[in-house]
């Protein structure tokens, strides 16, 4: 499965603490990794050792599980890189098509949004996934 890395798509497990959590919580979060951070330790000390433990093994999402026990594997699109993910690619077309009509009220939004769907075809799809040959090669050739 192809995703991109939005929140939805992106729920850790065990996510590490980060610099707005209090210290005790680094520290306890330190401790359940086998951590043995000294009480003397600052803050940032125990922030450097979470980045340290984080660096040793990657984020795991949920999603990720989910589809592992299905036995699927997920692929993450980079970030940003819109041009690489075909939905985006459908979803300007949408915006454009609105984007025309410059003189509509709000209240004409949402029929103009579904107007503007009915416009996305088979073959604009086949050609934005087409557009992606590329970077497929690249990226799933670890599949």
């Amino acid at each position: 499965m192809v995703m991109d890395n939005a929140s939805y798509h992106s729920f850790q497990i065990d996510k590490p603490p980060i610099a707005s959590n209090r210290k005790a919580v680094i520290k306890d979060w330190l401790i359940t990794k086998g951590e043995t951070p000294g009480d003397d330790l600052l803050k940032a000390d125990l922030l450097a050792m979470v980045k340290q433990h984080t660096s040793r093994w990657p984020h795991r999402y949920e999603i990720d599980n989910i589809a592992s026990g299905h036995g699927h594997k997920v692929v993450r699109l980079p970030p940003y890189p819109s041009q690489y993910n075909p939905i985006e690619l459908m979803w300007s077309q949408v915006k454009q098509y609105v984007a025309k009509k410059k003189n509509f009220n709000m209240s004409d939004l949402k029929p103009l949004v579904s107007e503007a769907l009915h416009q996305v075809t088979e073959e604009n799809w086949k050609k934005a996934v087409n557009q992606q040959g590329l970077f497929n090669r690249k990226i799933f050739h670890e599949i």
